[in-house]
């Protein structure tokens, strides 16, 4: 039995609960920004060169502001309140979009986070939802224990390294960066961004197209900041392994990356055998 949601917050009450939405020039509507700073994964990207997030606009310009800063932590803050699903839904009701997008700056910080952003996506059927996540496992998790994505919100996995191997096995839309060294994908859609003045205009790729359908790769130019230092470039599997390695340290309770699991206690084992062997019978 499907249920209506019904508007019981004022719109000052919304902004004292869960603070005001965010505003990204480049999308048609609002967004809901956190720091960027505060990623689980996310944050450890941030200390590896051949990573997006190495790149992150927004670890700096506007959203380096105190003003900017301070309501971000707020929205941080507000994630636990329990009037939160109802105070985020009555400002997107109340701004009148109809696209809206989730963390312009930010990622998901747990499978109740996600699951409470999914019930908002419920409340307004009529709005289309973008959430581009790093958290593949989180997302994962939730549809593992019986969540369903609602046909309002495209859930778009980011690819974690510049011209790297794109999140494919989890069946969900995904997109990547790429140099200007390598070419896009077939069947890659070239975001037009860059060549519109940093702007979405008429383009409505973050529409949901269907989470089962066949993937389409969203491919654009890598933004290299000019104030990173040239450093020599680290060997790809060793990045591979320290990404899986900190995707599993960030999930904590919610869930195990069994590869990595494994991979960790092969190597445990191992040495703990060499162990053995030195000390003697």
């Amino acid at each position: 039995m499907k249920t209506t949601w019904t508007c019981t917050l004022t719109v000052k009450q919304a902004l004292s609960i869960c603070g005001s939405l965010s505003n990204p020039g480049k999308m048609p509507g609002h967004g809901y920004a956190l720091p960027a700073y505060r990623c689980r994964l996310g944050l450890f990207l941030q200390q590896l060169p051949k990573t997006v997030c190495f790149h992150c606009y927004a670890l700096r310009g506007r959203y380096m502001f105190p003003t900017v800063k301070a309501a971000m932590e707020k929205r941080l803050k507000s994630l636990t309140h329990p009037v939160w699903i109802d105070a985020v839904t009555t400002l997107i009701y109340r701004s009148k979009d109809r696209h809206f997008r989730w963390h312009d700056s930010g990622d998901l910080q747990s499978i109740e986070h996600l699951r409470n952003i999914i019930r908002v996506c419920k409340n307004l059927p009529r709005v289309k939802f973008w959430l581009p996540t790093r958290e593949y496992q989180t997302v994962e998790a939730y549809r593992r224990m019986g969540g369903r994505i609602p046909s309002n919100l495209c859930i778009r996995l980011s690819a974690h390294l510049i011209d790297g191997k794109l999140p494919l096995g989890y069946g969900l839309p995904v997109r990547t960066v790429s140099s200007q060294n390598t070419g896009s994908r077939s069947e890659a859609h070239v975001c037009p961004a860059p060549k519109q003045n940093n702007q979405c205009g008429t383009c409505r790729l973050l529409e949901p197209i269907g989470q089962d359908r066949e993937l389409q790769a969203e491919v654009g130019q890598a933004h290299f900041s000019r104030g990173h230092a040239v450093r020599r470039p680290w060997p790809m599997r060793f990045l591979s392994n320290l990404i899986k390695l900190a995707a599993m340290l960030s999930r904590g309770k919610e869930g195990r990356c069994f590869s990595c699991a494994r991979m960790f206690t092969r190597s445990t084992t191992k040495h703990r055998a060499a162990d053995q062997r030195a000390s003697g019978p």
